[in-house]
């Protein structure tokens, strides 16, 4: 069907991916405003204009201005509001978060200046790259160089703990969380993870593997387990804590010619991604006798 849709639009001097950029963009902003999550878009903005340096490699920025920034601005303001949602089930000020895996510093900026006054009192980055950490810090950030496994090994104190997209890069998820259950401060943890409905082993670059496109295989640019929603559960139930909730985001809207996307984020990209917000409970994990 891509390759029928390509060739047809090829015949009308069409940029496919020109195209697909736009639509993608229009699908995003559609789903945000069919949520009611628009609003978010403008708040964050005014706080962090531009997100290009959100990943070590940056985007060409005509691509950035057609699409990156409405991809990310839509998936952002996902994660923030479910943030600002969890804040809510602690009843004090003054909470610390400790951001695993972040990138670029984007979303503590966003949490500082949105969430009601004294309820943060601080947020520390976690990240295994250190261009990520000297970017986090650039910017006034308080960063850690660390690798997320070994988190409790910092001995930073923590109330929530948040994850965006990065425990489907670790060769070991069970660990990672088994480590925040048995070693860590936090009771709580929010981690988002691309969403899939059916769960398999490597993501597009193990499926695609081309030596002269993927010389370098980093944490940062391969995922290793991509898990369906219950698979998700599952796994962190195990390792040690108890979901409270899920959400879904989807990267276009459920009504609206632009509903048709679905297949195309679906074969491009992913449908949307998963919010699992998390308490720390080890009644199964301590039956397990072989840790």
């Amino acid at each position: 069907m891509l390759r029928l849709i390509k060739s047809i639009l090829r015949g009308f001097g069409l940029d496919t991916t020109d195209l697909y950029q736009r639509l993608s963009a229009a699908s995003v902003i559609s789903a945000a405003k069919e949520t009611g999550r628009y609003s978010l878009f403008a708040d964050m903005e005014k706080i962090v204009p531009d997100l290009i340096d959100q990943y070590t490699n940056e985007f060409d920025r005509t691509e950035y201005e057609r699409y990156w920034k409405y991809k990310l601005r839509g998936l952002h303001a996902f994660q923030i509001k479910s943030v600002l949602e969890a804040l809510d089930h602690f009843s004090g000020d003054g909470l610390t978060i400790v951001d695993i895996g972040d990138s670029a510093g984007t979303h503590a900026e966003v949490l500082k200046a949105l969430a009601p006054k004294g309820k943060i009192k601080d947020i520390v980055s976690v990240n295994l790259d250190p261009g990520a950490i000297d970017k986090i810090k650039a910017k006034g950030g308080r960063a850690v160089l660390g690798r997320a496994e070994k988190i409790h090994e910092h001995g930073i104190d923590a109330d929530l703990y948040t994850s965006f997209e990065m425990v489907e890069h670790l060769i070991d998820p069970i660990g990672f969380f088994r480590a925040l259950a048995t070693e860590g401060q936090g009771d709580r943890i929010l981690f988002s993870v691309p969403y899939v409905k059916r769960s398999r082993f490597g993501g597009y670059q193990l499926r695609n593997f081309d030596a002269e496109i993927y010389k370098d295989l980093t944490p940062e640019n391969f995922h290793i387990f991509e898990l369906n929603p219950e698979d998700w559960e599952y796994l962190v139930r195990f390792a040690g804590f108890k979901t409270i909730h899920r959400k879904i985001y989807l990267q276009y809207p459920r009504r609206g010619l632009l509903r048709l996307m679905q297949p195309l984020w679906k074969r491009l990209d992913f449908e949307g991604f998963l919010i699992i917000y998390a308490e720390r409970d080890t009644k199964i994990s301590e039956l397990y006798s072989g840790w």
